[in-house]
């Protein structure tokens, strides 16, 4: 429904004097957004709506190497660092933006370390960098609910050393700052999510929004007017809701779209989320979301009682495993078998699954595992059970085929 509005009117929001009304109501919901997240200075954050997660984490990469790099001559020296957990969308950000990759810097995960970074390692090499004067560190990444196991990282720690290091610091919380809604999850991992220089937040994945929408949100929302505006006395044509730059830096609400990030023409999104909020309202979205969790914990006492099944990891709603052995079998030929074991799984139709690899220090082969996510508005118990009767089936599939 709100596709089709939004694309019936075919409003040009990204100007506020051109629509006032429809430019405000998207201003309403990034305040919204920065509300929920942790941003308790609305007046200072803000932010822009855009098409999904991969365009979020971008706009976090051009603003930060402009505020902390400063000048273009200045970006192929720029570091950032960031567990190997963080998705490729940002590592191709950092590309896109003019960081080299060699100038990434991945920290290793494991099983064994909970898919935690060693925070120590990671103070080490920044201190090594800078003494070796190995680039211009700039920017570091807290992954809040990763894709591959739906990590929260230890949001504290990020914090303290991106102090320590004067570094930009950005929340991929694409996948997990969905569950800020819930005042308990808040309470436990979503405290000091304010300290963040800038959040990308997926509302397609747990706000249950259709496809198309993602949200970048920033603490100052002057670094990123900053970033992206182009207001200058060499260019004959710049439109503007207001003539006076500093009119425009003292109220938020005359600033344009159009000066907030990298697209100019862009169709509408702020219905999408805006809608259903005024229909059903915040609570019906915690609902969901509060069902998704006990969906979780159901499916990982069910998936503890399959005989020869791992469970790898279990966080929010993403749940690892594969099928394992006690026949010696290599990690190399355990990959296979869960490859098999997903095929046959997804052959059925009914019920679809992903997979991932995770790194077993014991092992220089990662470990390829079965991943399910539920997160979907339409999953319910009859779906989970379903999920458990076929995952049962495919697990005797491939024990009698290989095993007895």
């Amino acid at each position: 429904m709100a596709d089709m509005l939004s694309s019936m009117f075919n409003r040009y929001t990204p100007i506020t004097s051109f629509c006032p009304s429809l430019s405000g109501i998207e201003k309403h919901v990034i305040k919204w957004l920065c509300e929920t997240v942790g941003y308790s200075n609305t007046t200072d954050s803000g932010g822009i709506l855009v098409s999904g997660g991969s365009t979020a984490n971008f706009m976090s990469v051009l603003c930060s190497r402009h505020i902390k790099l400063k000048e273009p001559e200045n970006y192929h020296k720029g570091l950032v660092y960031c567990s190997d957990q963080t998705h490729h969308s940002f590592l191709r950000g950092c590309y896109l933006g003019g960081i080299p990759k060699k100038n990434i810097r991945l920290l290793s995960t494991s099983i064994q370390s909970n898919f935690d970074i060693d925070f120590i390692e990671l103070e080490r090499q920044i201190a090594k960098d800078i003494e070796s004067n190995a680039g211009m560190p700039f920017l570091l990444v807290c992954n809040v609910g990763t894709t591959n196991t739906g990590k929260i990282e230890r949001v504290e720690e990020y914090i303290r050393i991106a102090k320590k290091y004067d570094l930009w610091l950005h929340a991929d919380g694409c996948y997990g700052c969905c569950f800020t809604l819930l005042n308990d999850y808040k309470l436990k991992y979503f405290q000091h999510m304010g300290e963040f220089d800038s959040i990308a937040v997926d509302p397609h994945k747990g706000f249950f929004i259709g496809y198309g929408l993602g949200a970048f949100l920033i603490k100052k929302w002057k670094d990123e007017w900053t970033t992206f505006s182009f207001r200058t006395d060499d260019i004959a044509y710049y439109p503007s809701s207001s003539e006076h730059t500093d009119n425009l830096l003292s109220d938020k609400l005359l600033s344009d779209m159009f000066d907030m990030g990298i697209e100019n023409s862009k169709d509408y999104k702020a219905l999408k989320l805006w809608l259903p909020l005024q229909i059903v309202g915040v609570k019906t979205f915690q609902n969901y979301l509060e069902e998704k969790l006990s969906l979780s914990d159901y499916l990982l006492e069910k998936l503890k009682k399959i005989e020869h099944l791992e469970v790898i990891s279990n966080s929010l709603t993403i749940t690892n495993f594969r099928y394992f052995n006690s026949k010696g079998s290599s990690m190399e030929e355990l990959n296979k078998i869960n490859k098999e074991l997903l095929l046959n799984f997804n052959s059925n139709g009914k019920v679809v699954i992903s997979q991932t690899y995770l790194r077993d220090n014991g092992c220089e082969t990662l470990m390829y595992v079965c991943r399910i996510c539920i997160l979907c508005v339409r999953t319910h118990q009859e779906q989970i059970d379903e999920l458990i009767k076929n995952i049962r089936a495919s697990v005797e599939f491939i024990t009698k085929k290989y095993f007895l």
